[in-house]
């Protein structure tokens, strides 16, 4: 079957030069097994706040952090501040439709995302218990939310 000329050249044009993919995975075995962690050329970790300091010294953008279906317990804040992380995407896992990525705040005190840069989306993701959820108070900061739910479980 022959694909018109066109369609070829969207596909390659819509191509990402120097992304990079970062996964985590709460229960990571060293191997990519799931759907979610088969991204070619992907970094691997089981914790949110070591896929951040890893991507935050990498320059090379857009930066993409995947994470897998599971539940997250984070005790402190995720800054996204740093000036690599211009253009970065965080993106949770739905199933069957279905937000399947829960981050929990430990004791409630903490913001979950902290975000002070550009062209920041964060998608598909529950928080639950977060002081604020998402927090920006940097001027200019472009930041697009899509399809996060928030829990506050505390009262």
């Amino acid at each position: 079957m022959k694909f018109p000329t066109a369609i070829v050249v969207l596909v390659l044009g819509s191509l990402e030069i120097g992304a990079t993919t970062y996964v985590v995975d709460d229960d990571y075995t060293g191997a990519p097994a799931s759907a979610c962690e088969q991204p070619a050329g992907a970094s691997y970790d089981s914790d949110l706040s070591s896929a951040l300091s890893t991507a935050a010294g990498d320059s090379s953008t857009p930066h993409t952090i995947r994470i897998c279906a599971g539940t997250y317990n984070e005790a402190s804040t995720l800054a996204i501040s740093d000036a690599d992380f211009d253009n970065l995407s965080i993106e949770g896992a739905l199933v069957g439709g279905a937000v399947n990525t829960d981050i929990d705040v430990m004791g409630g005190t903490a913001d979950i995302f902290d975000v002070r840069r550009d062209n920041v989306t964060i998608r598909d993701i529950e928080i639950t218990d977060g002081r604020f959820a998402i927090e920006t108070n940097a001027a200019g900061t472009d930041l697009s939310v899509i399809g996060v739910v928030i829990n506050d479980t505390s009262n």
